[in-house]
């Protein structure tokens, strides 16, 4: 970062921090990734298996699948308080051609279809404001339990 240029800026304004519209590029487990500019986004109201959990490896696969060649859109939280030095968003994609499914608003919320998919689960705790898209991750987890995906077929 160039510090100079910082000094009195609201960060959420720079793109260097709060990149957006941008190619991922890195996935680094099934809820973080980095976009090509930025901090990396810890996906927010899910979490997915860590690394050495089952369905680790899978989630990770499918979250690269969902954001794939595709700019991703970040809805950042308000209140920017993670642990571990990451952003706090919703990421959302542009609804692939093949399919309208879950997808009225033209985008797909990656949170919540990781969820669906089974691959993470809804995670909501007091550190963390209630999340915005609370009803949506909490029908996709019902969802996901009643068909037994992901996590929920153990």
């Amino acid at each position: 970062f160039n510090w100079e240029k910082l000094a009195g800026q609201d960060p959420r304004t720079n793109p260097d921090i709060f990149g957006n519209n941008l190619a991922a590029a890195e996935i680094v487990d099934g809820d973080t990734i980095r976009l090509t500019r930025g901090l990396p986004i810890r996906l927010i109201g899910m979490d997915a298996p860590d690394k050495g959990q089952p369905m680790f490896n899978e989630a990770w696969a499918f979250l690269g699948e969902l954001i794939d060649d595709y700019r991703v859109r970040i809805e950042y939280d308000r209140v920017q308080n993670d642990n571990y030095g990451r952003l706090r968003g919703y990421a959302f994609v542009p609804c692939p051609a093949e399919t309208k499914v879950n997808c009225a608003s033209g985008e797909i919320n990656v949170n919540v279809e990781m969820v669906r998919a089974g691959l993470a689960r809804v995670k909501t705790t007091i550190l963390w404001q209630k999340p915005k898209y609370e009803a949506e991750l909490k029908q996709a987890e019902a969802d996901a339990k009643s068909h037994r995906r992901g996590v929920w077929s153990q």
